[in-house]
C-alpha cells in the first residue's frame, strides 16, 4: 500500500513527536551516560519542567518539525544562525528550548553542534536563566560545560541585566560567577559603569586581562572624565593598571585630546611615555598637523616619543595628505630626528602609496642619499606599478647595503610578473652583490611558465651552491601545479639538507592533492632513512583524512622498522583523533606487530585525551610489549596531571621491568608537581625488593635538584646497601651537573660497594668536567684515595671511564 505525501508527512511528525517526548521523558529520571568521552553528557536529571510551562506560539506540529530539522543539521556536520532560525526558536517556551538542547548535548561531536548549542542556551536563557543554567550545569566535560555557561550568561544579559547582576550578587565567587559578570560588563547601559567596575575589581578579573573595557570606561567617562578616572585608578594595581590606563588614555584623547595628554604628561614617568603614545596616536587621527607638533616638541625629552610615536603620528598624516605631511617634516630643524622622521615617512609611503613616494623623490633627488636600508627595501613594492622608474631610482642610490636591498626587491618583484627579464637583469654587473640571493627566486618563477628555460638557466649557473639554491625554489614553485616535474628537479639536488627539504615540500603538496599517489610516490623513493621521513609524514597527515587506507598502506610496508616508524606517527594522530577507535584496535590485536607500532607512537597521547580509555585498555591487554609501552606512556601522562590515578596504576603491576620503567617514568614526571618528601613516602611504602636500585638515584637526582639538604638527608638514611649506594650516586650526578660535587662527598666516599663508588665518582667527575674542568680535577685530586686510583679516575681512556 502506498501513502499519499499528506499521509506520510503526519507519519513522519507523529514519529518526530514521539522522539521529542521521549527526550522530554529523560528529563525526568536518570541521564543514561554517553557511550563515548567525547560527546560531552549531561551526568544527571536537571530541574523538573514546571508544571504550567510558559506558553509557546509554536503547535507539537512545528516542533516536531523543528526537531527533525535540528537533527538533521546536527548530522550535517554544518550550521548557521539566520534570522529565520532566530524567529522559530524565540517562539519555543522553555520545555521545547529544554528538549532541543537536552537532544544537542547528548549528540555525536560535530562543528554544528557547538553552533547549535550556543545558540538554544542564549536563547533559553531570555526566558528561563536559571533552567537554561542548571542545565548546563550537568554537562559533563568542562570545556563544553563553560562554553554552555558563557551562551547562557549571555542571552541572560542580553534580556535581564538587572536579574543576572541579581544572580551575581548571591553566587559564590568561583569561575561560573566570573563568566556572570564578564556578561554584566557588556551591558553599561542598563547598569551603572561604578557597579559593573566594582565587580570586575572585586572578582580579580581586571587583573587577569582578556576584558573588553572601552565601553564600560567611555560610559563612566562622559561627564567627569578626571572624577572617572581618578575613581578607576584608585582600585587598581598589578597587571592590570597599565592596560586600564592605555585604556583612559584612549577614551579620553577621543573627545579631549589636549586635557588627555595634559594628564598623561603628568603621571609617573614609567608610565608617562605610553600614555603620551596613546593619547597622541589616537589624536593623529583627527588633527594630524596638532599631534605633529605635540609630539615632535615632547620628543626632545622622551626618546621613546622620538623614535616611535613622532613616526606613527607623521604616518597616519601621510595615509591622508602626504605631501602636507613631507612638507611639514622637512621644515624642522635639520638633524638625525629630522632625517629619521623623513625616512620612516617615506617607507610608509612606498609600502602604501608608491606614486606620492616617487614622486616626492623625483622632486628632491637629495632624499635618496638618506634613505634608510628598510625604506630603500621598500623600493620594490614600486615594481610593479612602473619598474623602469623603480630601477633608476634604485640605481641612484649610494652603493651599499641600502641599494643591495633595493634592487633585491626589486628583482623579486619584476620575476613575479616578467621573470625573463629578471633573469637577464640579474647578470648585469650593477646586480652583482644581489645576483646570488636573487637567482633562486626568478629561476623558481621562471619553472612556473618555461620550465625548459629554467634548467637552461641552471645549467649555466657557475657556482654549485647557487645551482642548489635555484632547483630548490624551482622544486617550492612547480610543487603548485606540476609534481612530476618537481620530482625531477628535486632529484636532481645532492643528497643531504637541501634535497630532504624539497621532497618535504612536494610530499605535502602531492598529499593535499592526491593521497594514493603521494603514498606510491614515497615507496619509490630509493633513499631508506629520506622515504622514512617523507612517509612518516605522509601518515600523519593522512591519517588525519583516512585512516582505513592509511593503515592499509603501512601494512603493505614490507620493511620492518619502516612499518613500525609510519605505524607510530599514525598512531599519535590516531588516539588523538579517535581515541575509542584507537583502544578498539588495540584490544583487537594486543600483541601484533601494528599494536606495537601504533603505542609506541603515542606517548601519552592517549591518555592526555582519554585516561580512562588508556586505563581501560591497559586492564584488557594482555601482557606484553605494547601494554609494557602503553603504561608508561600513560604513567607519564597522569604523573603531572593526576599523580594519584598514577600511582595506582603502579601499584597493579607485578615486580619486574614494566613496573621499574613505571615507577622510574613517574618519579621523572611527577616531581614537577610532588614534594620530594612525597615522593619517597610513597616509594618506602613498597618493599625494597619490588624495586630497582636505579629508582632511588632517579629519585635523589629529581629531589636534589629543588631540595639539596633534604635530599641527601633522605638518602643518609636509607639502610646501608644497593639503594643507599644508587640514591647517593643520583645525588652526586645532579650536584655535578648543577656546578658543585662538594657537598656530597662525605657521602660519595661512604657507598660500600667500591665498583659503585668507583662509577659514581667517574659520573661526576665527568659531568663536572664539562662545565667546569678546572675544578672538577681539582676535586678528584682533594679525594682521600691512592693516587694509582685518582689516576684512573682522570684518565678518560681508562676502561672504568
Amino acid at each position: 500500500m502506498s501513502l499519499r505525501p499528506s499521509q506520510l508527512l503526519a507519519v513522519f511528525a507523529a514519529v518526530t513527536v514521539t522522539l521529542a517526548a521521549y527526550w522530554l521523558g529523560r528529563q525526568n529520571g536518570a541521564a543514561t551516560p554517553a557511550a563515548e568521552p567525547a560527546a560531552p553528557i549531561v551526568r544527571t536529571a536537571v530541574e523538573s519542567l514546571d508544571s504550567s510551562p510558559t506558553p509557546s506560539a509554536t503547535t507539537d506540529e512545528d516542533f516536531a518539525t523543528l526537531f527533525a530539522e535540528v537533527r538533521a543539521a546536527c548530522s550535517r556536520g554544518y550550521w548557521n544562525l539566520n534570522l529565520n532560525w532566530q524567529q522559530r526558536f524565540s517562539a519555543l517556551n522553555s520545555a521545547q528550548l529544554r528538549t532541543l538542547t537536552d537532544f544537542i548535548v547528548r549528540a555525536e561531536p560535530s562543528d554544528s553542534r557547538g553552533q547549535l548549542r550556543r545558540a538554544l542556551y542564549e536563547q533559553w536563557a531570555q526566558i528561563d536563566p536559571r533552567a537554561a543554567l542548571a542545565h548546563a550545569g550537568g554537562i559533563e566535560f568542562v570545556r563544553t560545560r563553560d562554553d554552555a555557561y558563557r551562551s547562557v550568561f549571555r542571552g541572560w544579559s542580553f534580556a535581564n541585566v538587572t536579574d543576572l547582576e541579581q544572580w551575581v550578587r548571591s553566587e559564590p565567587p568561583g569561575e561560573r560567577r566570573d563568566e556572570g559578570i564578564r556578561a554584566m560588563a557588556t551591558q553599561v547601559d542598563d547598569l551603572s559603569p561604578e557597579l559593573i567596575f566594582g565587580y570586575l575589581a572585586e572578582s580579580g578579573l581586571l587583573e587577569r586581562g582578556g576584558l573588553d573595557t572601552f565601553s564600560l570606561f567611555s560610559a563612566w567617562m562622559r561627564g567627569d572624565p578626571q572624577k572617572a578616572i581618578a575613581e578607576i585608578t584608585s582600585r587598581l594595581d598589578g597587571r592590570s593598571r597599565a592596560s586600564t590606563l592605555n585604556n583612559l588614555a584612549r577614551i579620553w584623547a577621543g573627545s579631549d585630546p589636549q586635557a588627555a595628554l595634559s594628564w598623561a604628561q603628568s603621571q609617573p614617568a614609567h608610565e608617562r611615555g605610553m600614555l603620551s603614545s596613546t593619547v597622541l596616536t589616537r589624536w593623529a587621527r583627527r588633527d594630524p598637523q596638532a599631534a605633529a607638533s605635540a609630539a615632535w616638541s615632547l620628543s626632545t625629552e622622551n626618546a621613546f616619543l622620538g623614535g616611535n610615536v613622532v613616526p606613527s603620528v607623521l604616518n597616519t598624516w601621510a595615509e591622508v595628505d602626504p605631501d602636507a605631511a613631507l612638507a611639514w617634516t622637512r621644515g624642522q630643524p635639520p638633524g638625525s630626528k629630522q632625517r629619521e622622521a623623513i625616512g620612516s615617512v617615506l617607507q610608509h609611503l612606498l609600502d602604501r602609496q608608491p606614486d606620492a613616494a616617487i614622486a616626492f623623490l623625483e622632486a628632491n633627488p637629495d632624499e635618496l642619499a638618506q634613505l634608510s636600508e628598510s625604506a630603500a627595501r621598500s623600493l620594490g613594492n614600486m615594481a610593479q606599478s612602473d619598474p623602469d622608474k623603480a630601477l633608476a631610482l634604485a640605481m641612484q642610490l649610494p652603493t651599499g647595503r641600502s641599494q643591495n636591498a633595493a634592487l633585491q626587491n626589486l628583482l623579486n618583484a619584476i620575476a613575479r610578473t616578467d621573470p625573463a627579464r629578471a633573469l637577464a637583469l640579474v647578470h648585469d654587473p650593477a646586480f652583482a652583490n644581489t645576483r646570488s640571493e636573487a637567482l633562486g627566486n626568478i629561476i623558481g618563477q621562471l619553472a612556473q611558465t618555461d620550465p625548459e628555460a629554467a634548467i637552461a638557466a641552471v645549467q649555466q649557473l657557475p657556482s654549485a651552491q647557487d645551482r642548489e639554491k635555484s632547483l630548490m625554489q624551482i622544486v617550492f614553485q612547480l610543487s603548485r601545479q606540476d609534481h612530476d616535474l618537481a620530482d625531477v628537479f628535486a632529484s636532481a639536488i645532492s643528497p643531504g639538507d637541501a634535497q630532504r627539504s624539497a621532497y618535504f615540500t612536494l610530499a605535502r603538496a602531492k598529499l593535499q592533492a592526491d593521497p594514493v599517489a603521494a603514498a606510491q610516490w614515497v615507496d619509490q623513493i630509493a633513499d631508506l632513512s629520506l622515504r622514512r621521513q617523507i612517509g612518516s609524514e605522509i601518515a600523519g597527515n593522512w591519517m588525519k583524512e583516512n585512516p582505513a587506507a592509511t593503515l592499509a598502506w603501512i601494512a603493505a610496508q614490507t620493511d620492518a622498522d619502516t612499518q613500525n616508524q609510519f605505524y607510530a606517527q599514525a598512531g599519535s594522530v590516531w588516539a588523538q583523533q579517535d581515541p575509542a577507535g584507537f583502544v578498539q584496535a588495540l584490544l583487537a590485536e594486543p600483541n601484533s606487530p601494528r599494536t606495537l607500532g601504533l603505542v609506541q607512537g603515542n606517548p601519552g597521547a592517549l591518555a592526555r585525551v582519554a585516561p580512562e580509555l588508556a586505563l581501560q585498555a591497559i586492564n584488557q591487554m594482555p601482557d606484553g610489549e605494547a601494554r609494557s609501552a602503553l603504561i608508561g606512556s600513560t604513567v607519564v601522562n597522569l604523573a603531572q596531571r593526576n599523580p594519584a590515578q598514577a600511582q595506582q596504576l603502579i601499584g597493579t603491576l607485578p615486580p619486574g621491568e614494566t613496573r621499574h620503567n613505571a615507577i622510574n617514568n613517574f618519579i621523572s614526571n611527577a616531581a614537577q608537581v610532588m614534594s620530594g618528601d612525597a615522593l619517597a613516602t610513597w616509594l618506602d611504602s613498597m618493599p625494597l625488593e619490588n624495586n630497582a636500585p636505579t629508582v632511588y638515584a632517579n629519585l635523589a637526582g629529581n629531589w636534589m635538584h629543588r631540595d639539596a639538604e633534604a635530599a641527601m638527608q633522605w638518602a643518609d638514611d636509607l639502610p646501608a646497601g644497593p639503594y643507599r649506594d644508587s640514591a647517593v650516586a643520583g645525588l652526586a650526578t645532579s650536584a655535578a651537573i648543577r656546578g658543585n660535587v662538594n657537598e656530597v662527598t662525605p657521602l660519595l666516599l661512604s657507598i660500600q660497594n667500591v665498583t659503585e663508588r668507583d662509577l659514581a665518582l667517574r659520573n661526576a667527575y665527568g659531568f663536572w668536567r664539562r662545565n667546569d674542568p678546572t675544578a672538577a680535577r681539582e676535586w678528584i685530586e682533594s679525594l682521600p684515595l691512592q693516587a694509582e686510583e685518582k689516576a684512573r679516575l682522570l684518565d678518560p681512556t681508562s676502561t672504568g671511564n
